[in-house]
């Protein structure tokens, strides 16, 4: 290797050490450590999402369900049945608001 290549940082030495700079090292630590935070942040913002995503399907699944239970009631003529119903779907409704 050439001296013109050496102070590049460019190879290794005859001696085996590394012929990066100090600063260059600690640049490259520097920039993994921001690349690694990086990474760190999508993976959590990605999870949240799925989360968000996760109790919408539910809330929306449980809503389907209240309003299949009501329209049985109703068809069955169960006024009992079907109001419990309403008052739950109100429920789940004004949870959802806030979710």
């Amino acid at each position: 290797m050439t001296r013109q290549l050496q102070g590049r940082g460019i190879g290794r030495r005859e001696d085996g050490k590394s012929t990066y700079t100090k600063r260059q090292l600690v640049e490259r630590e520097v920039e993994r450590q921001r690349q690694q935070e990086t990474l760190h942040d999508v993976i959590r913002l990605k999870a949240a999402v799925e989360d968000q995503e996760r109790e919408r399907m539910s809330a929306k699944r449980e809503l389907a369900y209240l309003l299949g239970v009501e329209r049985e009631a109703l068809a069955c003529g169960d006024m009992e049945t079907a109001e419990s119903a309403r008052q739950r779907i109100r429920a789940c409704r004004k949870a959802a608001r806030f979710r």
